[in-house]
């Protein structure tokens, strides 16, 4: 053999070895990313959110870097499961669409189904129908034979057709599903995703009674498993239910023990720690990337030149921080005192309003002026009870009820009597209560501004903060911060 032909041997020899090494390790770090991604499932199943971003971020470092796009759907998908379990869907949305566009480069169909199901179901939660719409079009055309896809694809039109006002249809839709999950013997959890939706469209339709019925099954099997979450929902629900039907008492303890399950299993802190992850990873990968292009364009530069304008770079950035910094200090300083001034003239209007602004109106009238009188101190009599304007489904016709009066002389005397409609009109007392309850720190103080705005009567913590915010001029996250400083 020539001495040649053994160099050439030896050379095939060695490339065979390093694309040996090399293969092993790829295979090494993606199942680095998989445990890693696999550690974050089972946090997230022991609601350790926050532990669970952290080993999602962990796989996604992994597998964006190697590009492992399965991994990278999945991790994508496991991070919106997480912000829509907190209830921020629009953040949910943001990264299932992420996940749906990284799943089709694998050409996984039960992955893409997973991820389309999920974006059917957060996208009508936000009120984008359209799109909820695509994705179950999207989902209806990727057949797969899994036993939840028949189950999936129901659910998503019940969905869509409530979200579109279409109750009998969304009800027909969700009965379907249920009995599809009994006869394939489908574990209860998708009963109880049924019969809460359809417990809702009962509650919508005025049938408490059928709406208690089914959610008092879910209930008995939360319990009996364990699950905080579907309780938790489930007694949110039940308190809906059994105001609808008069029974204050039960709907009472119902909202009670969901205010205390629900703060549990959605402490603001773990919340809290489980975005501050994903901003921290944001970070770093925007870093890497600048650190990316300043070493590219070091070597189209020459030396001297490149250093003179760090040199500058650095100085006029020095200068620009420096600004920005003490600018954002006179703001931060500016705001603050402005809250400041908010909250104690929102004290002074507590202390100072006696509820009464009668003798307003300037109109015709169908009352004289004392029933108008007469009617006004009934009503502000009502008005002083919490219990009463705080219920969830506090209405006009109640009020009406309480005073002995009707809606038209009720709605007529508060528009003359304090140049408003029933609307502003509660809202303000609601308010008024909730500034109360975010300054009780000693009782209210471990409450989160869902519990606050529920135990006022609201049913959406959204329409809450944009009423606070309108009637006092800052968010009540600010005006509860404010008061325990304070304490």
């Amino acid at each position: 053999m020539s001495r040649l032909l053994r160099l050439k041997i030896a050379l095939v020899l060695m490339l065979l070895a390093l694309c040996h090494a090399a293969t092993a390790d790829v295979g090494k770090r993606q199942k680095e990313a998989y445990a890693m991604f696999t550690l974050g499932e089972e946090s997230y199943s022991d609601k350790l959110y926050s532990s669970a971003m952290k080993s999602y971020l962990d796989a996604l470092r992994i597998a964006e870097h190697d590009g492992y796009n399965e991994i990278t759907a999945r991790v994508y998908n496991g991070i919106g499961n997480l912000y829509s379990t907190q209830g921020d869907y629009q953040m949910g949305v943001y990264f299932y669409r992420k996940a749906l566009a990284m799943s089709k480069y694998t050409g996984h169909k039960v992955l893409q189904n997973a991820i389309l199901n999920n974006l059917v179901g957060a996208a009508c939660f936000i009120g984008q129908v359209d799109s909820s719409i695509v994705y179950l079009r999207q989902l209806e055309l990727n057949k797969v034979k899994t036993p939840d896809y028949k189950y999936n694809i129901l659910m998503g039109r019940g969905l869509i057709a409530k979200s579109q006002g279409h109750s009998g249809e969304a009800a027909g839709c969700y009965i379907m599903a249920r009995e599809y999950a009994k006869v394939h013997h489908m574990d209860f959890s998708y009963i109880d995703t049924s019969n809460s939706c359809l417990a809702m469209l009962y509650m919508d339709t005025g049938h408490p009674d059928s709406a208690i019925f089914l959610l008092r099954k879910n209930e008995a099997w939360a319990r009996s498993t364990h699950q905080s979450d579907q309780l938790a929902e489930t007694l949110h629900q039940l308190a809906m239910a059994y105001d609808a039907k008069g029974n204050a008492t039960i709907a009472s303890a119902c909202r009670m023990e969901y205010v205390n399950l629900i703060d549990s299993i959605h402490h603001s802190d773990e919340f809290n720690a489980m975005k501050n992850e994903q901003f921290l990873y944001d970070a770093k990968k925007n870093a890497s990337k600048i650190n990316m292009l300043t070493k590219q364009q070091s070597f189209n530069e020459q030396q001297i030149r490149m250093q003179n304008r760090w040199l500058v770079t650095l100085a006029t950035g020095f200068v620009v921080i420096a600004m920005l910094l003490v600018v954002a200090y006179v703001q931060k300083r500016q705001l603050r005192q402005a809250y400041d001034k908010l909250y104690d003239q929102s004290l002074l209007t507590l202390a100072n309003d006696s509820g009464d602004d009668s003798n307003n109106h300037t109109t015709a009238s169908i009352l004289t002026d004392s029933q108008r009188s007469s009617l006004l101190d009934n009503i502000h009599r009502v008005m002083e009870l919490p219990e009463e304007f705080c219920r969830p489904d506090f209405s006009i016709d109640r009020l009406a009820q309480l005073v002995n009066s009707n809606q038209r002389y009720v709605s007529e005397a508060i528009n003359d009597g304090y140049g408003k409609n029933f609307r502003t009109f509660l809202n303000e007392y609601r308010i008024k209560e909730a500034m109360q309850r975010l300054a009780d720190v000693e009782h209210y103080g471990g409450y989160t501004i869902k519990a606050i705005s529920e135990s006022v009567g609201y049913k959406s913590q959204a329409n809450f903060i944009t009423v606070f915010t309108k009637l006092t001029g800052m968010k009540p996250s600010m005006y509860q911060k404010i008061s325990k400083e304070r304490r």
